[in-house]
């Protein structure tokens, strides 16, 4: 895991039959923030992709490799010092060929922040 633990904390994580929750915690002062903008913190649009996948993998306990996207959407700014804690809803269809067809989204109660269409498969050794 590249980013979960130390830039953002991964709790609460649940499977229903067709989708997958979890709840963010964004460190605020991770040096990320430092560069991404000094004096106004945003999580990059990078790494929100980024906490899919790895709580995709968190969840299936095998790694994954973003296939292709469909549709991106940055909605709203994640300052982490005003929602240090967002709540991530993973809709997901396994294909046949076990990849998984995925409708992303973090949100808080009164915003979505971000939105995101992709397909996943299991990652290839290297």
């Amino acid at each position: 895991m590249i980013l979960t633990g130390d830039f953002c904390t991964v709790t609460d994580l649940h499977a229903a039959e067709d989708r997958w929750t979890a709840q963010l915690h964004w460190q605020t002062d991770h040096a990320i923030f430092g560069g991404h903008f000094p004096g106004q913190p945003v999580v990059p649009g990078v790494c929100m992709i980024q906490m899919v996948q790895e709580v995709m993998e968190a969840a299936l306990g095998r790694r994954m490799q973003l296939v292709s996207s469909a549709s991106i959407k940055f909605l709203q700014f994640i300052d982490p010092r005003v929602n240090a804690q967002t709540a991530m809803e993973i809709k997901r269809i396994k294909e046949e060929n076990g990849a998984y067809n995925i409708s992303a989204q973090i949100s808080n109660t009164e915003k979505v922040f971000f939105k995101f269409s992709a397909v996943y498969a299991a990652a290839t050794a290297r």
